[in-house]
């Protein structure tokens, strides 16, 4: 009856072994899928940076595009003004004839006045910073500056090229001496036989006229800036005011030879459109580079990679916070299903475990019931193993035997009890009864005895185990 209760025990330990090896097993598996949810979740996130970041340096050069080419227009418009107005202004017969009698008067006080106040007006519609008017050779006729500068040698070339193609030009930005840079629009004037009588100057400071074009943005971005970039020789050089560098415009220059990771000196080469490298700070850009039509200047429309890094952190920790709250969700259902787990596997656990005692009470209710039985007969029964040790007894056998009780006979023999003179005589009667079992007959033996003690009979061999009545 032990073995059995054992037995039972054991084969209820098996079972929450095998139910405790599939709960480590199913927690097992909801790691390997949480641990792959992060991997994902990491992985997406990673992507979605990256795409991020495309989207962001395309976003922004596609503003900085924009901005580029509606400067390189308005600029090409500004010049094509500026043009159309000087010849308009020395096509016109009143100023061509008064012009020309003026000069054959040798300088008439009312015909000087009269061109004066033309001039006047096409200064102020124009904005103009002054208004010249010089002869072939370039000496000044007439100004409506009271002292005006000397020509500056970039104006006799503009003018000596403007009188070579009988055409308006622009001349070059140019730094006069005073620390104002100026931009002069240049128009030969003829006479009525149409040669060059005269060359009108339309003198304008490029930080009223010019320069404004370039730092008007209508986005607002901190490092924006726009650069107006021309060709000198060798070198490139940057014609209007630098953002970063205060005072430095017609002054930062930089060769051609060994520039090649400056936005200036790449459209000076020719190159057009995106560009991603260094400014004259050699601090990173991101640029737009751009040909201003019809003129030998080039415009950088640019911003500083770190602003955009900047902002393309931020994005990054948004998407970080993201992946982190979905981690942190999916933590919370898996955390939840572990738990609904958990609860059905401890409710299992303890329906297992009101089951197992529910039998074991019953198993011990039917000993119980045995044991009783077996101590109301009134036949001396006992049970034994192969090596005849005593497994149990009924409580007459065990009276018999001198015991108080049948529990005190478990793991005696008979050369334990009152009759060991006779041990060995019952332990061949043992072995007789166990090897009649095994050939699988059933045997009875009496033996009579000399002793005061009963006689005793083989009643059966079940498994290994003698058991015997006495009469």
């Amino acid at each position: 009856m032990r073995e059995d209760r054992d037995g039972y025990r054991g084969s209820g330990a098996g079972i929450g072994a095998v139910k405790g090896w599939r709960a480590v097993a199913q927690l097992s598996a909801w790691h390997v899928v949480f641990s792959l949810i992060i991997i994902v979740f990491s992985v997406a996130g990673y992507w979605y940076y990256r795409d991020e970041a495309q989207n962001l340096r395309r976003e922004h050069y596609n503003a900085l595009a924009a901005i580029g080419r509606l400067k390189a227009l308005q600029i090409q418009d500004w010049r094509s003004e500026r043009l159309a107005g000087a010849r308009r202004s020395a096509g016109s017969p009143f100023f061509r004839r008064v012009l020309g009698e003026y000069r054959r008067d040798h300088g008439s006080t009312d015909l000087r006045d009269d061109i004066l106040e033309w001039l006047r007006i096409e200064q102020e519609h124009s904005r103009y910073a002054d208004v010249l008017v010089l002869a072939p050779d370039g000496e000044i006729l007439i100004s409506v500056g009271a002292e005006p500068d000397q020509p500056h040698p970039v104006t006799l070339r503009a003018a000596a090229e403007a009188a070579a193609g009988r055409t308006a030009v622009l001349s070059d930005l140019y730094r006069c001496e005073h620390g104002l840079i100026h931009i002069d629009t240049v128009v030969p004037v003829f006479d009525a036989g149409e040669d060059t009588q005269s060359v009108l100057v339309f003198r304008g400071n490029a930080e009223d006229v010019l320069f404004p074009l370039l730092e008007l943005w209508p986005v607002k971005i901190r490092s924006a800036e726009t650069l107006l970039v021309g060709r000198e020789g060798d070198e490139v050089v940057i014609l209007n005011e630098p953002r970063h560098r205060p005072g430095a415009a017609l002054a930062l220059r930089s060769p051609l030879a060994n520039g090649g990771e400056f936005a200036a000196v790449q459209a000076t080469l020719g190159m057009r459109g995106m560009f991603q490298g260094r400014d004259y700070r050699g601090v990173p850009v991101l640029a737009d580079l751009e040909a201003i039509p019809g003129s030998p200047w080039f415009l950088i429309t640019q911003m500083d990679l770190g602003e955009m890094q900047w902002l393309l952190r931020i994005r990054a920790g948004m998407i970080a916070l993201f992946v982190i709250l979905g981690i942190l969700l999916a933590a919370a259902a898996f955390g939840l299903l572990h738990r609904q787990r958990q609860a059905e596997y401890f409710r299992e656990r303890l329906r297992f475990e009101q089951e197992r005692r529910a039998a074991a009470e019953a198993l011990q209710e039917s000993r119980q019931m045995l044991r009783l039985i077996l101590d109301s007969y009134p036949v001396r029964i006992f049970w034994k193993d192969r090596d005849s040790n005593y497994l149990g007894c009924n409580l007459s056998f065990a009276r018999d035997a001198g015991l108080r009780s049948p529990e005190e006979i478990v793991d005696r023999t008979d050369f334990d009890i009152g009759w060991a003179a006779q041990a060995e005589k019952y332990r061949v009667d043992d072995r007789a009864v166990i090897c009649s079992a095994s050939r699988g007959r059933r045997s009875s033996l009496r033996k009579s005895s000399t002793s005061t003690l009963p006689s005793r009979a083989c009643s059966r061999c079940l498994n290994g185990w003698s058991a015997r009545t006495s009469s």
